[in-house]
């Protein structure tokens, strides 16, 4: 009788011990993360537009309007320049960690 009472006792002592280990293992697991983003962007743009030295010069010296004439036509022109940098770069740094408590139990030998 002691004997079976003492066989019983040990088998709920450490299937009770058991069902805490996966519970306290189930429970204690932890994560974290972390992320961080450097980024930077810098733009340049440079335009020149210039007419300097056009000129134009229209003479019309026909004085017969019956040949359907538009009138005089002068032309010119101008110069134009436009330079553009856009740089852009970034860096990207995540840590991803998990972390699990254990859960130990010392019964002095046993």
């Amino acid at each position: 009788m002691n004997r079976t009472l003492s066989v019983l006792l040990t088998v709920a002592l450490v299937g009770s011990l058991v069902f805490m280990g996966f519970a306290g293992t189930a429970a204690a697991s932890d994560q974290s993360n972390h992320a961080e983003l450097d980024q930077d962007q810098s733009t340049t743009q440079v335009a020149e537009a210039s007419s300097d030295d056009s000129f134009a010069i229209a003479l019309d010296f026909d004085d017969n309007d019956n040949d359907n004439d538009d009138g005089p036509v002068a032309n010119t022109g101008n110069s134009v320049t436009q330079n553009a940098t856009n740089e852009q770069t970034g860096e990207v740094t995540q840590t991803n960690e998990n972390v699990e408590d254990s859960l130990f139990l010392d019964f002095g030998g046993i």
